[in-house]
């Protein structure tokens, strides 16, 4: 079975970007050139870890590159980039203070979230209003919705949310740096400025055991 998904992973990438004749290189965790062997070992290792980490690949100028990443990530603004943050979100859409901010972002239409921007309807999805209006009110948070621009998807057909096109890919830049499939997003303490960032598919259980971990973080 774990040789199937390595082989699944590297048709995808050979799929997507056979046509173009560039190298194909391998990189861990690290950011460490490694070989193909290695990287092969490498998702050996991650397939007994669960959903902890990413197979990704991406292209670059000069050739393609195949990575694994961790989906939950660490960090901590620092003043200047929190305060460009917080006015960013303020263009958007003008709210009062909270002590936490989440951004679920769409990365534009990929095989996993074929598109979608509206939720299912589940009671509990993680883009249902009413839950999203719940986890306002228990955890003092304000949420934002941003989408990488992409002329084939139709974001005001997304029923309640009002999904806000990414201008100059700040939040890309800043959080989302490559194409995770399905849609991410971040949360953010904006009194200590630490914030928790997800990659890849996730749903709203996800995004509550976020909200309450950096919740005991603040």
């Amino acid at each position: 079975m774990k040789a199937y998904s390595i082989f699944i992973f590297l048709f995808i990438i050979f799929s997507a970007f056979g046509q173009k004749e560039k190298p194909l290189n391998y990189y861990d965790l690290n950011g460490i050139e490694i070989s193909k062997n290695d990287f092969e070992k490498k998702i050996f290792e991650i397939n007994n870890e669960g959903k902890t980490y990413l197979n990704l690949v991406f292209e670059n100028d000069s050739s393609l590159i195949a990575t694994i990443v961790r989906r939950k990530n660490y960090g901590k603004l620092d003043s200047l980039t929190h305060s460009k943050l917080n006015n960013y979100l303020e263009v958007i859409e003008k709210v009062d203070k909270t002590k936490f901010t989440i951004i679920q972002y769409h990365p534009g239409k990929d095989n996993c979230n074929d598109g979608r921007v509206r939720f299912n309807g589940k009671e509990n999805h993680c883009l249902g209003k009413k839950y999203i209006e719940n986890l306002k009110n228990s955890h003092n948070l304000e949420a934002y919705y941003i989408h990488k621009l992409d002329a084939n998807i139709n974001f005001k057909k997304s029923g309640w949310i009002n999904w806000y096109s990414d201008k100059n890919r700040f939040i890309e830049t800043l959080f989302f740096k490559h194409h995770y499939p399905c849609g991410s997003f971040v949360a953010v303490d904006n009194k200590t400025r630490n914030y928790i960032l997800f990659l890849g598919e996730y749903g709203a259980s996800t995004v509550t055991k976020i909200i309450e971990e950096i919740s005991k973080q603040s």
